[in-house]
């Protein structure tokens, strides 16, 4: 069968993530839109190397009234990671799941520390973070070289320490970017 002989998967996609800052009293949560896609490289039938990257729009993110310190920033955050991809054909519907580790990118840090006088004790905390990700789905094959992903959900966490002159500005804790069916088709091509 085609469907389960081809090698490469491409796909494009919308993505929500939840930002949940680490100066919370500072700070509120938020979310994000913003999409990306991915290219898995299948060794088997079943299992499949992934490449994922991912990007959120900027924002703009404002201190809590009351905070000690008051101001304004804007940010986005950019992931990028990689990994393997457990994939399971039945027929029309191909259930997945996925383990990514990688980094991750935001501006909104360096900006905050640079326009929010007292916020933080460097105009240079770090921006990058170390990322994980552990998900799956279920994609819909509506030809031989089209996909539909009907569910995407995923559990994303970047991970980093604070900055070496003492700032706690990293990327988000406890974050968790979700793709659900309500989101628009997620479409794939599929390269034998």
């Amino acid at each position: 069968m085609a469907q389960e002989d081809h090698k490469i998967e491409i796909t494009g996609d919308y993505s929500y993530f939840r930002f949940n800052p680490r100066l919370s009293k500072y700070f509120n949560s938020h979310s994000l839109n913003g999409g990306g896609g991915d290219v898995t490289y299948f060794l088997t039938s079943m299992i499949g190397l992934k490449a994922d990257r991912q990007g959120y729009g900027s924002y703009t993110q404002c201190t809590k009234p009351g905070a000690p310190i008051q101001g304004c920033a804007s940010g986005n955050l950019f992931t990028y990671m990689f990994g393997p991809e457990l994939k399971f054909r039945m027929g029309k519907l191909e259930p997945f799941g996925e383990v990514l580790v990688g980094g991750a990118h935001s501006n909104l840090y360096a900006n905050a520390c640079t326009k929010i006088t007292g916020l933080c004790v460097s105009k240079s905390p770090s921006n990058n973070a170390f990322a994980f990700d552990v998900g799956g789905g279920v994609d819909f094959a509506a030809t031989e070289k089209v996909i539909i992903r009907i569910v995407d959900t995923s559990a994303s966490r970047p991970v980093s320490s604070s900055d070496s002159n003492g700032d706690h500005f990293s990327p988000p804790r406890d974050p968790s970017r979700v793709t659900s069916p309500r989101s628009p088709p997620l479409l794939g091509l599929i390269l034998s």
